[in-house]
């Protein structure tokens, strides 16, 4: 993979072409839709012919109540690796990749509850869990199809895995990890829906033109004259 990225850097194709800048409309639905939720996320990429360095950026709030007990939990995080582009020569500029990336999240979680004690009294109490944080590792594939111009829907599916959580000294354990989710596996899976739209910087390599002269380098007749001026020259 070195090779080949020294390769494309002389020929100028791991040259960024162009920046694409999206959201995901499924957290866009679960914050319009779910009253106790608040969702957003920002996704983005930077085009390097075969690969894509991207970056997410995110936020969130989650706050329920129930009979006897109230759960709040809010932070965000972030997320940044490098894909790998399937379709590097596609006309359309569509892509469907395979990745890793590195996610951390920083959030406060509390939760109280209360009992009531026909004989004695009631009770309630509050335990905060404040600047908590989390690491893990994600690994990707999905596809961002061109749809009109410079808009792009994609979706992808990735693994979350080697979870690690910040300790403190409370008695619960964390229960949901922004960017992550319930925090109850050390591996998760999920799936985002996403829109994109692409800012080029300059045009990308072209293709047509890379694959007509790998055709006349592999074709023995492609320089008939060189060949029989070799075989008549003595100097």
């Amino acid at each position: 993979m070195i090779c080949d990225v020294s390769g494309l850097a002389q020929k100028g194709t791991v040259m960024p072409s162009a920046v694409r800048i999206g959201t995901d409309l499924g957290f866009l639905g679960v914050s319009l839709f779910d009253p106790e939720k608040t969702m957003f996320e920002i996704n983005g990429d930077i085009d390097l012919y075969k690969f894509f360095i991207t970056a997410d950026y995110g936020m969130s709030s989650w706050e329920f109540s129930r009979e006897r007990f109230a759960y709040e939990n809010s932070g965000s995080y972030i997320k940044a690796g490098i894909d790998y582009n399937l379709l590097a020569r596609d006309p359309d500029l569509n892509v469907i990749y395979f990745g890793l990336k590195y996610a951390y999240s920083s959030f406060d979680e509390s939760f109280n509850y209360s009992m009531t004690d026909p004989l004695y009294y009631d009770y309630a109490k509050e335990i905060s869990k404040p600047g908590m944080s989390a690491h893990w590792y994600e690994a990707n594939f999905g596809m961002k199809i061109r749809v009109w111009k410079d808009l792009y829907l994609g979706w992808a599916g990735r693994i979350k895995f080697a979870k690690k959580t910040s300790t403190n000294s409370t008695s619960f354990n964390t229960y949901f990890i922004p960017g992550y989710g319930l925090a109850d596996s050390d591996s998760r899976w999920g799936f985002n829906y996403q829109i994109f739209y692409r800012i080029p910087f300059r045009e990308k390599p072209p293709y047509k033109a890379k694959k007509l002269k790998e055709k006349v380098e592999r074709d023995p007749e492609s320089q008939p004259i060189n060949n029989q001026q070799n075989e008549f020259d003595f100097n």
